[in-house]
């Protein structure tokens, strides 16, 4: 009797003292941590280089003065590319804007729409995005370049400078 009273008290102790230690290690989830991102992970805890993706819409117009231009030196489109050798969409004369607010920020007639995107990270999420502009002869007019932020809509007008214009003269 003794014996199994000692066998009621220690087999207690044997599976308790067999407990599993918890594990306190923190979980590491690697993600995007930018909120703005397009592909944000609430749950991330190290975010590796360029791990964030982001996207941002261009609208490319003219304005009177270069269409003005365009008619005066005969030219009837001018045509946009970016960096990487894409052409983004010519624009003729026809159809130009005199104020940067009435430009919709949507595809349609007289304008280019390009959705672009980019990698980066929470403390380096815009960017900078050159462009080209050809005009109707395959010459190249000007270069230019904007910086860009996440979730926007960036209005890119074309405008004849002086110095455009003597371009212009000149060709």
């Amino acid at each position: 009797m003794k014996k199994l009273l000692y066998l009621f008290l220690v087999l207690p102790l044997i599976f308790s003292s067999c407990k599993k230690e918890e594990d306190n290690t923190p979980t590491v989830v690697s993600g995007c941590m930018d909120a703005v991102a397009d592909n944000y992970n609430s749950n991330a805890t190290t975010e590796p280089n360029n791990a964030c993706n982001y996207s941002a819409d261009v609208v490319y117009f003219l304005y009177e003065s270069a269409a003005n231009a365009m008619i005066m030196y005969n030219i009837d489109y001018a045509c946009f590319w970016d960096s990487f050798g894409n052409e983004l969409g010519c624009i003729t004369w026809e159809w130009y804007y005199s104020n940067i607010n009435s430009v919709p920020c949507s595809p349609g007639t007289g304008r280019i729409y390009v959705p672009i995107v980019w990698s980066g990270n929470k403390n380096s999420n815009s960017t900078t995005f050159t462009y080209h502009i050809y005009l109707d002869d395959g010459t190249l007019f000007t270069t230019d370049s904007f910086a860009v932020s996440p979730n926007l809509c960036h209005k890119i007008g074309f405008y004849m400078t002086q110095d455009m214009l003597e371009k212009l003269k000149n060709r």
